[in-house]
């Protein structure tokens, strides 16, 4: 069975390229991509892997860290911003629950190895990466 990926990222043009370049690549996940607001609308997904662009939920990524280790378990795999200076930021987005920060510039095949390996080192024989009717919500 396929992987399923849900990639998250409030800027489209980003969403829809990574969207494009994970459905035609060689590891054939299924992939989801929704913005911030649509993946509280859909509390039962349960992806194999979450990709989570640094600049979802209106930049705060510790924030949605936070609300997705409430009710996810499955790996984590943010992409950063460019802002490689930063490391103080990287280590809390780490502490946070990430697995791992991905910093641009990297290549496609680079993303892909990445994905590749978090997909191996999780047990698909655990329950799904959300617990179905969980809430999430910044309320």
């Amino acid at each position: 069975m396929k992987p399923q990926v849900v990639l998250v990222s409030d800027d489209k043009p980003t969403r829809q390229r990574l969207e494009r370049g994970l459905s035609q690549s060689p590891l054939g996940p299924s992939v989801v991509a929704l913005d911030w607001q649509q993946l509280q609308k859909a509390p039962d997904l349960q992806p194999d892997l979450m990709i989570l662009d640094r600049q979802a939920h209106q930049g705060n990524v510790l924030e949605a860290l936070y609300l997705l280790r409430q009710r996810c378990v499955g790996p984590i795999l943010v992409l950063g911003n460019g802002d490689t200076k930063n490391t103080l930021e990287m280590v809390a987005i780490l502490e946070a629950g990430a697995d791992f920060y991905l910093s641009p510039p990297f290549s496609h095949q680079v993303l892909l190895a990445r994905i590749g390996v978090l997909l191996r080192r999780w047990d698909s024989s655990k329950p799904g990466f959300c617990a179905p009717g969980d809430a999430m919500s910044t309320a």
